[in-house]
């Protein structure tokens, strides 16, 4: 089992619940690494593409030719792998690989990128799940987006699928299951001072 003794916090969230921005003023009132867009720009240098590249490959289901490739990846077959194709499987695995190096420098909070699954094993890890209603996430981002309600409901839409086929995929779980975190909160509930009040007592509780 790989460790770390570096506080690790992993916030997944709804899509317009506000779970990215909670997570970056947490890590900046804990004055820790804040850990998002970098690991999918690391990522993308990495393996040779751009960020939209990244992106549009995680948002759909692996294809039959990323598990040929993966079957046959250490088979001596000389003519069967394209080391210069860029899959699903391996950019989530260039993701995961980074995210450990990035964590074992020190104290951080990751959003999304299946964290929550990632540091699962790690013993010092505060897993935190971020929801709200669909209404509340609608209003949200009509007024951060300027969306009209149908744009909103069906950009949340969208999301919510990939989002949960993303995390089924890589870790056989759903999102939505309690059991995968230490913590679910509800931002309808309290303000986001009061909330990030709440994980700062719980951070301390670790420390």
């Amino acid at each position: 089992m790989e460790n770390t003794k570096h506080l690790i916090i992993t916030i997944n969230r709804l899509n317009g619940s506000g779970g990215r921005s909670l997570g970056q003023a947490l890590a900046e009132r804990l004055g820790i690494a804040f850990l998002d867009k970098q690991i999918l720009d690391d990522a993308a240098k990495e393996l040779g593409v751009t960020r939209d590249d990244v992106n549009n490959l995680m948002e759909r289901k692996p294809r039959w030719w990323d598990d040929f490739l993966h079957f046959y990846s250490n088979a001596p077959i000389g003519d069967v792998r394209d080391e210069r194709e860029v899959t699903a499987r391996n950019v989530y695995q260039t993701q995961c690989n980074i995210m450990k190096e990035l964590a074992a420098k020190g104290p951080c909070v990751i959003v999304g990128r299946g964290a929550f699954e990632v540091f699962r094993e790690y013993p010092n890890t505060l897993r935190v799940f971020i929801h709200a209603s669909e209404n509340f996430r609608i209003n949200r981002l009509k007024e951060k987006r300027g969306l009209s309600e149908s744009e909103a409901r069906k950009l949340l839409k969208e999301n919510d699928e990939i989002r949960e086929k993303f995390t089924q995929e890589y870790s056989g779980k759903s999102r939505y299951d309690a059991r995968n975190y230490d913590l679910s909160i509800d931002v309808e509930k309290a303000t986001v001072e009061q909330t990030i009040k709440l994980l700062e007592s719980i951070v301390k509780i670790k420390l």
